[in-house]
């Protein structure tokens, strides 16, 4: 009678049974549920090598993707190599950011970007991060302006209509005393009509009302242009009171 190799070749009961491998194993280790599943040496071999190759594998994936743990108190080449482990771009330009359409009226800082990205990689953010942030923060940014601008317009409407309760029928000839008022006043300060009109502050019931009583102190004779109060001579002003006394 042949005996049997260990490797499925041998004869008797073990070609229909398997497992008689198993009883060259010390005691404590023949019904360990690691082994039963193998009728052969050359099977438990076979997955062996399989296992072994996977191992090596996964030990090469877990090195080159290492996240060294950043402790309290890292030095400065720590944070670099935790940084450069989850992504970070060896340039702030390096970051790639969607396109942003601002709309209409909301203005923005060419030069915010710029930041947006040094900020970016001085805190250490992934391009994934970054871009997520960027975009994030441009969102709230729309959001804020165009609310803080129909907060801003409403306030305008309310000024306009409070100002037409106050002055009643004389509306319409304070509305075009300011207007004459302010071109006046563009005059002294080139650009003021033109900054009063993008910044909204040329309808703000404030200013208006203030433009108005220069210009009737103006037209009583109370202000003059050019010259500093006491009649010198000087540069033009805005509003110089002729006579306080």
């Amino acid at each position: 009678m042949a005996d049997g190799d260990g490797t499925g070749n041998d004869s008797g009961n073990q070609s229909t049974t398997g497992g008689e491998w198993r009883a060259q194993l010390p005691a404590d280790l023949k019904d360990n549920e690691a082994f039963t599943g193998f009728k052969t040496v050359g099977d438990f071999a076979k997955a062996h090598l399989e296992t072994s190759g996977k191992i090596k594998t996964l030990e090469g994936s877990i090195k080159d993707n290492y996240v060294p743990k950043l402790k309290d108190g890292a030095s400065k080449e720590e944070m670099e190599a935790y940084h450069k482990a989850i992504g970070r771009p060896d340039k702030p330009e390096d970051y790639a950011f969607d396109k942003i359409d601002y709309p209409e009226g909301v203005q923005t800082d060419p030069q915010l970007e710029g930041l947006f990205r040094k900020w970016a990689h001085e805190a250490g953010l992934n391009k994934t991060q970054a871009a997520f942030f960027h975009k994030t923060y441009a969102n709230a940014y729309i959001s804020a302006a165009q609310a803080a601008e129909v907060k801003r317009q409403q306030a305008m409407q309310d000024g306009l209509a409070g100002l037409q309760r106050e002055w009643g029928g004389k509306f319409a000839e304070n509305s075009e005393m300011v207007k004459r008022e302010v071109e006046r006043i563009d005059k002294i300060i080139p650009g003021f009509k033109k900054s009063a009109d993008e910044t909204g502050l040329g309808n703000h019931p404030f200013l208006v009302k203030m433009v108005l009583h220069y210009a009737k102190a103006n037209s009583d004779g109370n202000l003059v242009d050019g010259k500093s109060p006491g009649g010198g001579g000087g540069k033009p002003g805005l509003f110089k009171y002729k006579d306080m006394g």
